[in-house]
């Protein structure tokens, strides 16, 4: 048994507070594991959470056990160096998982390769890891991806856990001396914080300033016709627009175009089915996109039926999920598609000349004697002269062109003609 870091106790206390063990499943962090599991090309893809005596899986594809011991965890290994990437190339050959009971019975791991989850405190949380059941490496774009996953399941992790610390925000404002405690609540041991704060909305006339501009995110309360009839600091702060101007605003104006649709079909399923939530672009009064994730609940106020809302800020969990899906799809050193985005790409251009009778191009190339330019200048001349190429072929084609790396000084290129092309 691996011996524990005298840190041990809070890390335990950091894991605990963003309370994401023994959770259902969620779409946020399943997709980033089969999005790990498809670019590492692995039948395994855990995301792990080590807690005092096991590993519990948020998140899994390809295994059926949802934890395990600490004892039996690749992952306990991992996270005792965070700053690390932990990688097993070869379990038979290795003396510490050699005789492993997940190695020699089922799900026979051959390799493993997990990257610490790390808070910013700096304590690891767990792993998202990949597990093959033949032996293997990964390459420097695959050890990147993962990297990129662990931040955005770190992003998602803080998202979660600003969410849950409304639930504080509205236990003050139920306990808040201006409330009657004595007051009937029309809604029976609520579960979320903003079914605890409708509690007070529905009880009091009004709520004191200092309770709302405590909440953490921006908080509304919009009337039947979507108008802000309430409002905290923090919405002021974000939209840009102030406490003259937000009464005469639409809850849809703060959103793009696009987004709209959606907005109005949220609010709505608010009214009528008591709650709804839903991630879209804030746009602020000079302009700028926000992503905000918001959660919104039926509630009675001043007599009438509204919706009462919050939105957190997650643009570090954006930032993160599409750093993940670019590094997913491109090559790290060249920028060009990698051999996932290559058969994507290659797949629509089949469709499309089956579909539309259009002609397609498939254009091979490969570097003569680049092996003697790594053995004789160096591996960094070596990747300077692949991005050099690389942009040279890009700047003689269309934006609509994909030019490929799928390894070593080999390049791709898929072009889509039109019908002239036939004559």
């Amino acid at each position: 048994m691996m011996s524990l870091s005298s840190d041990e106790p809070r890390r335990i206390a950091e894991l605990l507070s963003f309370d994401v063990l023994d959770t259902d499943p969620e779409e946020a962090f399943d997709s980033i594991t089969r999005l790990v599991a498809t670019a590492c090309d692995v039948p395994i893809a855990l995301l792990s959470f080590v807690d005092a005596d096991r590993q519990w899986f948020k998140s899994r594809v390809g295994l059926n056990v949802c934890e395990t011991s600490r004892d039996a965890s690749f992952c306990a290994h991992a996270i005792a160096e965070p700053s690390d990437v932990f990688v097993v190339a070869d379990t038979h050959l290795d003396s510490r998982f050699k005789d492993h009971p997940l190695v020699i019975g089922e799900p026979k791991i051959r390799f493993y390769a997990g990257v610490p989850i790390v808070s910013e405190a700096g304590f690891a949380l767990g792993t998202i890891c990949v597990i093959d059941t033949r032996p293997r490496f990964l390459g420097d774009r695959q050890i990147a991806l993962l990297q990129a996953a662990a931040e955005a399941v770190l992003a998602t992790l803080r998202a979660r856990r600003a969410s849950s610390e409304l639930r504080g925000a509205a236990d003050l404002a139920r306990d808040s001396k201006s409330f009657s405690s004595s007051a009937p609540s029309p809604i029976k041991a609520p579960g979320t914080s903003l079914e605890r704060l409708a509690v007070a909305l529905d009880t009091q006339h009004e709520i004191p300033t200092a309770v709302i501009d405590a909440l953490p995110g921006a908080f509304f309360v919009l009337d039947p016709g979507g108008r802000f009839l309430l409002w905290n600091r923090r919405l002021e702060e974000v939209s840009g627009y102030d406490s003259e101007e937000l009464p005469h605003l639409l809850a849809i104006e703060m959103f793009d175009g696009r987004d709209v649709p959606r907005v109005s079909e949220q609010i709505m399923r608010a009214f009528v089915q008591g709650q709804a939530r839903l991630d879209a672009d804030v746009v602020t009064k000079d302009g700028t996109a926000i992503p905000y994730f918001f959660t919104a609940s039926a509630v009675q106020f001043k007599g009438r039926t509204c919706i009462a809302g919050m939105g957190i800020d997650i643009s570090d969990r954006k930032r993160a999920e599409n750093q993940l899906r670019y590094s997913a799809l491109h090559d790290p050193l060249t920028g060009l598609a990698n051999r996932v985005l290559l058969d994507q790409r290659l797949s629509h251009a089949i469709n499309a000349t089956t579909r539309d009778g259009n002609c397609a191009a498939v254009i091979l190339l490969d570097l003569d004697r680049f092996k003697n330019v790594n053995d004789t200048l160096g591996h960094r001349v070596g990747d300077q002269l692949l991005i050099s190429v690389g942009r040279r072929i890009q700047s003689v084609l269309r934006a609509s062109d994909t030019v490929a790396r799928p390894g070593g000084d080999e390049f791709v290129i898929v072009t889509e003609l039109g019908l002239e092309a036939r004559a």
